[in-house]
């Protein structure tokens, strides 16, 4: 096992716009959180596992489910996310993070293979993720389907220069909104997703979590192929519609 490399989970019950999304029925009786967990196993024996939920009562039932797949767990502050990370990955003796959002079920395993496999090649990065046909960074976009890894001297840099309520909650903005601070790298996304802003894979909502349960039946039934997926939204234009409603409700 690489001891100072590991995957992060960031998860919490309590959504205001879909209360307790993460652990509702979504695909075959398994919410969404067992789903990512699942897709993330495959990389156990190699790299460490931590769901990082909060001190919420109601998260419990998180670290329930960490422990039903003997994965590590971290329970920290409910409203400073960047610090619940550094103190997460600090816990578990980690240098390098990858971060994993919750409420993304189509997240690719084959994505975050291809930014381990450059961070490793390319020693000296604090953050490094994907990026669309402007040079937005994956994690402003709607797709849900990448990672970003992230250092832990990056994150605690971001703690010693800003006490911005934006960036102690969304953990990494500070280091892509700060490239002249950090060293950052982000990779083109596939040709066929680099201009695809009209494509929305993360829930938010009910309306997220319905549009895309019903996808996900088409996703797993045709081997977890996204290009397939996508050519499927295309040619089911109420599906698209419903992503494109939701990514003007919630533009980043």
């Amino acid at each position: 096992m690489t001891e100072k490399f590991g995957i992060i989970i960031q998860a919490r019950t309590g959504s205001t716009r879909l209360p307790n999304k993460v652990v509702l029925p979504f695909y075959n009786g398994s919410s969404i959180l067992d789903i990512l967990i699942n897709k993330l196993l495959v990389f156990k024996d190699t790299y460490k596992i931590i769901l990082a939920t909060t001190d919420a009562p109601d998260d419990k039932v998180l670290v329930d489910i960490a422990k039903k797949y003997n994965i590590e767990y971290y329970v920290g502050d409910q409203l400073d996310v960047l610090k619940r990370f550094v103190d997460t990955a600090t816990e578990f003796n980690l240098d390098t993070v990858i971060r994993v959002c919750a409420d993304n079920p189509f997240l690719d395993s084959g994505f975050i293979q291809d930014l381990i496999d450059y961070f490793k090649s390319h020693p000296g990065l604090d953050y490094l993720s994907f990026k669309n046909h402007n040079g937005t960074p994956a994690i402003k976009t709607h797709l849900g389907l990448f990672t970003e890894i992230v250092t832990l001297d990056a994150l605690k840099r971001v703690q010693q220069q800003t006490d911005e309520k934006l960036y102690r909650e969304h953990v990494t903005n500070y280091i892509y909104a700060n490239p002249d601070k950090f060293d950052v790298h982000l990779e083109k996304m596939p040709d066929y997703l680099i201009a695809r802003e009209d494509l929305r894979f993360t829930i938010d909502d009910r309306e997220d979590f319905s549009n895309l349960k019903e996808l996900y039946t088409y996703y797993t039934q045709h081997n977890e192929d996204i290009k397939s997926t996508i050519q499927h939204v295309d040619q089911h234009t109420n599906t698209l519609k419903l992503m494109i409603n939701n990514i003007k409700k919630y533009e980043k």
